[in-house]
């Protein structure tokens, strides 16, 4: 092994140009036929759909119809350079340009769509996304590198909630859900490192960074008649690392490992502006997204087998208990447990058959039964959804390459 000579200028400069165009449609179409909820409410109430609503079932039979379709056409242009100052350090430029338009139509009839209407709309974004980086190859053995850049996600549109929302609308100051959303953005900044050490060894990659999220398309749950609308609320900022290692004590044993860590936090809050039991859409410091924690570890051993390349290899799965929902924003839930610390271990044994490589594997080894997720339909729901892992499975997997 030898480090790379003393760093002298260099005049190299690479360019990349690509265009980009796409054209998209699709189409919904739901039909919620209630004449069992109409009876139902008839009989408890002794006011059907019709009495309640003021509008009859659509087609006699559907309490809501929607018919929602959506067309997008983008057009881009990406172009990046990079150039190096010497035979160590390089720097690149890069940026997106984007014409998007995206036309929408929104059909809705029956009495729980409040009866007929028919709601179109566009939208039409012009983002530019620039980025940034620079590296810096210190030896064959260690890189070092950051980078910034910005991203964007257009807008769209969406169909008016159901009239069931409508005094839960009202208790968060809103009429009626709207029918578009903007687009959001983020600004992301990270530094990093790629390292091997003790002849091969160990590898080791770092990174830690910062995303500052702005104008953040969020669902908005609606939680006392099972519906939700996604509103532009405020902003976030994302700080954590990620660290993964590769370890190799003898050619045939290979040890891997990675953790991340993530904080991700609203910046500021965002008040209904009506006094409720849940004053506010976002209060500041209220955690987005999922653990904070997760880890991975595995191992495997290669092998020969009656002449045959073989191996035997161990997978786990960690991720820390999620954030529990501040109970003072909107769609707030008591009955919504935030998902506990999980783990999950799998195993594969396997070996090459000419072409082919045959193994065994189980999923789950311990059987674990953690409990992922929970929900129900309204907020006055008896009924509990609740998913978690797979039970113990096993199989027999046989790929080949041709």
């Amino acid at each position: 092994q030898q480090d790379y000579p003393a760093a002298t200028v260099v005049e190299y400069c690479s360019a990349v140009l690509s265009l980009f165009y796409s054209d998209f449609q699709q189409r919904a179409v739901q039909n919620t036929e209630g004449l069992g909820i109409n009876g139902l409410l008839a009989t408890t109430t002794g006011r059907d759909l019709q009495a309640r609503y003021g509008v009859p079932l659509y087609n006699g039979v559907v309490e809501s119809y929607l018919d929602l379709t959506g067309k997008e056409k983008q057009k881009a242009v990406f172009g990046e350079i990079g150039y190096d100052i010497t035979d160590r350090l390089k720097v690149t430029a890069g940026g997106r340009y984007s014409d998007i338009q995206f036309d929408f139509q929104t059909i809705r009839n029956g009495p729980i769509a409040r009866g007929y209407s028919n709601v179109s709309g566009s939208q039409g974004q012009k983002p530019f996304t620039p980025k940034f980086g620079a590296a810096f190859q210190m030896n064959r053995d260690n890189l070092f590198y950051a980078n910034v850049a910005k991203g964007f996600r257009s807008g769209g549109a969406q169909p008016s909630v159901n009239a069931l929302c409508d005094a839960q609308l009202a208790s968060i100051g809103y009429t009626a859900a709207p029918s578009t959303y903007e687009s959001d953005t983020v600004w992301s900044y990270e530094i990093g490192a790629k390292n091997t050490l003790f002849g091969g060894a160990v590898h080791l990659d770092g990174s830690v960074y910062q995303v500052n999220w702005k104008n953040i398309q969020r669902s908005i749950s609606l939680s006392s008649c099972g519906s939700s609308f996604i509103g532009n609320l405020g902003n976030a900022t994302a700080r954590g690392f990620d660290l993964a290692l590769t370890l190799r004590p003898v050619d045939a044993f290979t040890l891997t490992s990675a953790i991340s860590y993530n904080h991700n936090s609203a910046d500021h809050t965002i008040a209904t502006g009506i006094t409720s039991a849940t004053p506010y859409f976002v209060e500041e410091g209220d955690k987005i997204g999922g653990p904070p924690w997760t880890v991975s570890l595995s191992g495997q051993y290669d092998f020969a087998l009656a002449g045959r390349d073989s191996f035997a290899r161990l997978d786990y799965q960690y991720k820390s208990r999620n954030y529990g929902m501040n109970p003072q924003v909107v769609g707030y839930d008591a009955t919504f447990i935030p998902a506990d610390d999980t783990h999950f271990v799998s195993a594969r044994v396997g070996m090459t058959v000419g072409p082919a490589q045959v193994s065994l594997f189980i999923d789950n080894l311990l059987d674990t039964s953690e409990g992922l997720y929970r929900s129900h339909d309204t907020a006055a729901s008896p009924l509990f959804y609740n998913t978690t892992f797979r039970p113990r499975t096993f199989g027999l997997t046989v790929t080949s390459r041709f």
